[in-house]
């Protein structure tokens, strides 16, 4: 067939991701490590008490219909920290990492039997059940802000509120109450959704060549439970304006199996983004982020504040 009648894309089969998926899979990685560099975590050692009296370290049982009543158990936050070598330099001059996840206790004894830990979720998956009695603990590092692709957090999933107050009677109840959704179905806040919309444009880059520069737009759509973290995260990604990021060509990781999680939330390479984007791994191009712009800043109502950041993101491909 005539090269002249082929189609262009950025890649070269339909089920392959180009543009669009491309920004919204790079972006995702990207701010998830970026807000880790910036201190955006907060450690869990067994027995912490936090402002509402509340031990954070403690796990709950999950109602889960395809396991036995005691094989899982999840925290208060989800999104477990899996990144290494942050290296993020605190106020007082120390370089500080995420807590490494711990071996789960059960009453107050380090387990000996075999589980898996979910990242995404937060939750410890045992081999075999522990009575829904015992008391099951947990040291983990989770995410302060939790950063999700649009079609990772379809409208129909839930806000949760409060997720840091398990002193409420609802944390350790089964089969009703706000703890009832699972961990895939909540969306815990601060969360940002990326989310790539309609609009971009595609023009020639340079005489004598194919290359184009396209772009695409992107939302940033940000909810918090007071007006200071709305606000703090309107600034972060609306300040990113004429940054220049590398980018990695999510497909060559699919092909390679080199996912830092796989399909159930387990650690399997620990990979991050700097490895992904190096000359060594699946470097891609540049993403250069212009034009942000703020808009839709509100209060839903007295818990819910909202804003969306909106940027154009150019890449020559």
């Amino acid at each position: 067939m005539s090269e002249q009648l082929k189609l262009q894309s950025v890649q070269k089969h339909i089920g392959a991701d180009n543009l669009a998926n491309m920004l919204e899979c790079n972006l995702k990685m990207y701010y998830d490590w970026a807000m880790l560099c910036i201190g955006g975590w907060s450690d869990v050692p067994l027995s912490t008490i936090n402002i509402a009296s509340a031990d954070l370290s403690s796990l709950r049982s999950v109602d889960d219909p395809n396991y036995f009543a005691g094989q899982v158990w999840e925290a208060p936050r989800k999104d477990f920290v899996w990144e290494t070598n942050i290296d993020y330099v605190n106020v007082t001059g120390g370089v500080i990492n995420p807590l490494v996840i711990g071996v789960p206790t059960v009453n107050s004894t380090p387990t000996s039997q075999s589980y898996t830990i979910n990242y995404l979720d937060g939750k410890v998956i045992f081999d075999n059940p522990e009575s829904v009695n015992d008391l099951v603990n947990l040291a983990y590092a989770y995410r302060y802000v939790q950063i999700y692709r649009a079609d990772e957090a379809s409208w129909w999933k839930e806000l949760q509120f409060n997720s840091h107050r398990i002193n409420d009677t609802q944390f350790h109840q089964l089969s009703s109450g706000t703890w009832s959704m699972f961990g895939q179905y909540r969306v815990q806040l601060p969360a940002v959704i990326i989310e790539s919309v309609p609009r971009g444009t595609s023009r020639g880059y340079e005489l004598g060549s194919s290359s184009k520069e396209a772009s695409r737009d992107v939302l940033f759509h940000i909810y918090a439970e007071n007006g200071s973290d709305r606000n703090n995260l309107m600034d972060i990604f609306n300040l990113q304006t004429e940054r220049q990021i590398p980018l990695f060509n999510s497909n060559d990781v699919i092909d390679a199996g080199a996912w830092p999680l796989d399909w159930g939330g387990s650690l399997v390479n620990s990979i991050g983004f700097p490895e992904f984007v190096s000359a060594t791994g699946y470097q891609w191009r540049n993403c250069l982020m212009k034009d942000s712009t703020i808009s839709n800043v509100g209060k839903i109502h007295p818990n819910l504040y909202n804003a969306v950041v909106r940027t154009t993101m150019s890449v020559i491909v």
